[in-house]
């Protein structure tokens, strides 16, 4: 399993300065070296796996990040990565805080846009069979207000890559993004 770190935020920043913000290097305008590439930290703040958090109708746990080339399916074969493809395999629970029934499965959390982006920045693609992914309701099993599921979703991306976040966005305000770091936890700026 990768390390995991949840990252929630809203539109005003914290004002707090990030690491890079405050090296002495960025004072003379060349960037800090380094021995390894560092992704660019996320400005939000931080959650840990495990943690749950509240956003847009609904209360996430995100539990886990698994990347492989083959997973079960609830039908008792497996999906199968392509060649070039990696599989990701995120696994969390959600609690319905809506007033209106959500169908996880089929149509998904209609408030909310989920994308997922890789180390380099390159978007990893959602697959489109959720109701197929083990431990999830069934199509048209729709959650009630205070119900809860679990919810894991089938990505793939670019073979060999590793993930680096997924991003919720309001579909109705576009102003709230929360994101799901899966970097380790000295690659993320509190």
């Amino acid at each position: 399993m990768l390390g995991l770190m949840l990252l929630v935020s809203g539109c005003a920043s914290t004002g707090e300065p990030r690491a890079s913000e405050t090296s002495d290097s960025t004072e003379t305008g060349t960037p800090p070296s380094r021995s390894t590439p560092t992704p660019t930290p996320f400005p939000y703040t931080t959650h840990r796996i495990g943690e749950t958090f509240e956003f847009e109708g609904m209360r996430l746990t995100v539990n886990a990040v698994d990347v492989g080339d083959t997973f079960p399916n609830a039908s008792g074969g497996s999906f199968q990565a392509d060649p070039g493809e990696d599989l990701v395999l995120l696994s969390s629970h959600f609690f319905n805080l809506d007033n209106e029934s959500v169908d996880l499965s089929c149509s998904g959390v209609p408030s909310v846009f989920f994308e997922m982006i890789d180390v380099e920045s390159r978007t990893i693609e959602p697959l489109f069979e959720t109701s197929q992914v083990p431990g999830n309701p069934g199509c048209n099993d729709s959650l009630l207000s205070g119900q809860e599921s679990d919810y894991n979703t089938l990505w793939r991306m670019v073979e060999g890559s590793q993930p680096l976040a997924l991003q919720m966005t309001d579909t109705n305000q576009y102003q709230s993004v929360e994101f799901v770091n899966f970097t380790d936890d000295e690659l993320v700026a509190n």
